[in-house]
């Protein structure tokens, strides 16, 4: 199993997967061939129907089941090279409203930070539906005010993107 673990690691670094992608892939391999146990580089789609069949009993959400599947289409397709194709589809996902803060709640939220630097930073990421990970890499030089634009480099898949910012920040 380790074998077949590092090599689809090295095949994912070489197409520069993200660190997050390898690390999520390798854990749903893993799973996957603890589930199987044995002959990994034999593609047996009811094998891995099963194994998506005991994730969901086991409760695990539609997208890591996904996740898992994708995995395992990437080591047949991209590691053994089989050329048999992979006819399973994905779980479908749930489709729920998401949530929307109030207007109280959002200003409570940004009433908690005392300090004005993280009030901006709160109160820009909110406005303009930045990510986590695209708010703490946030640059002075990545904001154009006269436009009221934000321009977030390498986010999400390593693409850069732009996104507005409200006029009641400025």
């Amino acid at each position: 199993m380790q074998k077949e673990l590092q090599e689809t690691e090295r095949e994912l670094r070489i197409r520069n997967y993200s660190p997050k992608t390898i690390k999520s892939y390798l854990y749903g391999l893993r799973a996957y061939f603890a589930f199987k146990t044995s002959n990994y580089a034999d593609l047996d789609q009811d094998n891995i129907r099963d194994f998506l069949l005991d994730c969901e009993q086991k409760q695990i959400s539609p997208p890591s089941r996904n996740l898992m599947l994708n995995a395992i289409k990437f080591y047949y397709r991209n590691v053994t090279r089989s050329i048999q194709k992979i006819e399973i589809q994905s779980a479908k996902k749930p489709r729920g409203l998401p949530v929307v803060l109030s207007r109280l709640e959002i200003r409570k939220i940004n009433e908690s930070a005392k300090n004005p630097k993280h009030k901006l930073l709160l109160a820009i990421a909110y406005g303009a539906g930045l990510r986590v990970s695209e708010a703490i890499s946030l640059k002075v030089c990545d904001l154009d005010l006269d436009e009221l634009v934000i321009h977030i480099k390498q986010a999400k898949g390593q693409k850069d993107r732009i996104s507005v910012i409200p006029e009641s920040i400025v």
